[in-house]
């Protein structure tokens, strides 16, 4: 899939409504909060469905924003890399 399919897929489960920066992170921080305890208890079946929570959520929580999804990508490719740059560079 796509992320237009995704984001497709996402609105259907989660209907129109839109969250604002603030609720996003409050979402992030739940998803995030079960990430480490699936991660902690070793359950690759529940980490699993989290990480894909956590991409799935991202698109919709991108387009609530109203931000460029491809921009978005661009910048974390270009941020990564210049990351890993950095630390090679040390």
């Amino acid at each position: 899939m796509d992320n237009k399919e995704l984001l497709s897929v996402s609105r259907d489960i989660w209907g129109e409504e839109r969250l604002s920066a603030q609720e996003i992170c409050l979402h992030m921080g739940v998803v995030y909060g079960d990430i480490c305890r699936f991660t902690r208890d070793n359950d690759d079946t529940e980490l699993h469905r989290e990480l894909g929570n956590m991409i799935l959520s991202t698109i919709r929580w991108i387009n609530d924003l109203q931000f460029d999804f491809e921009a978005c990508i661009d910048a974390a490719i270009r941020c990564q890399r210049d990351f890993v740059n950095l630390r090679k560079n040390k």
